[in-house]
């Protein structure tokens, strides 16, 4: 077998590889997609957003409010839900990044309530469509490589690690909501039906859905809009920011 025959056998096989890599994921993304339908204590939805448009509005900036605001301006929007905790004035309570814009600065005060819950932490998604959940303190933001971030708390799961403080049986039940990041940078978006304590939202993600980051966003008056659904889960609430997804 001549040297150029060997190399085109090297170079298909390598194609049906990669080929075969990115069935997988898409197939396990769908598999993760159907858990929305099937589980009874919480609502989920899951995107690779290398592929789908993972996007932030603000209400001091956009002019969208809430998710009602959102569904009736987007004509291509496949999802949205509300993001981090926010102050009265509609600044967020920690970091707060839009198009490489910080809106908010980075909060690593103390103080209390689930923000300052520490380990607290930052999503951050950047424009190549990679995204990270880290704890805060380690946080370091690049110029221009940031699409968006949103700090928030307390940090459900870091490096596979559900938070010390939380206890497993609680009885500190609510309605909760969050953002986690699997192996393969795939995100999941979760708002629970029933009230929930924060040990079992944290292993929702880290058992469900395999995420080794996962960060809680906000709580009672947390909302979901989903197209698959047809609906807006919730009561119309205002935001300071609204994590939304659109098709390309």
């Amino acid at each position: 077998m001549s040297h150029k025959v060997r190399l085109l056998l090297i170079a298909s096989f390598a194609i049906l590889f990669l080929a075969n890599c990115n069935y997988l994921n898409q197939n396990n993304l769908e598999k993760k997609q159907k858990v929305e339908l099937e589980n009874k204590s919480y609502f989920a939805y899951s995107c690779d957003p290398k592929v789908e448009n993972v996007e932030l509005a603000i209400y001091l900036k956009d002019s969208i409010h809430n998710i009602t605001d959102l569904v009736a301006k987007k004509n291509d929007l496949q999802f949205a839900m509300n993001g981090g905790i926010f102050e009265p004035d509609w600044h967020t309570t920690g970091l707060l990044i839009k198009n490489s814009e910080i809106i908010d600065s980075l909060n690593n005060r103390n103080g209390s309530g689930n923000y300052y819950l520490k380990p607290n932490a930052v999503f951050e998604l950047k424009y190549n469509g990679i995204a990270k959940i880290v704890e805060s303190s380690t946080y370091e933001y690049k110029l221009n490589e940031t699409k968006l971030a949103i700090q928030s708390g307390p940090a459900l799961v870091l490096e596979n690690a559900i938070h010390p403080a939380f206890n497993e049986g609680s009885n500190n039940k609510r309605i909760r909501n969050g953002i986690g990041i699997d192996d393969v940078g795939h995100l999941h978006f979760i708002l629970t039906k029933d009230e929930i304590n924060l040990f079992d939202f944290a292993s929702i993600f880290k058992n469900d859905f395999k995420c080794k980051n996962a960060l809680y966003l906000d709580g009672v008056i947390s909302e979901m809009y989903n197209k698959k659904m047809g609906k807006t889960v919730g009561f119309s609430h205002e935001f300071a920011s609204i994590l939304y997804v659109e098709s390309h």
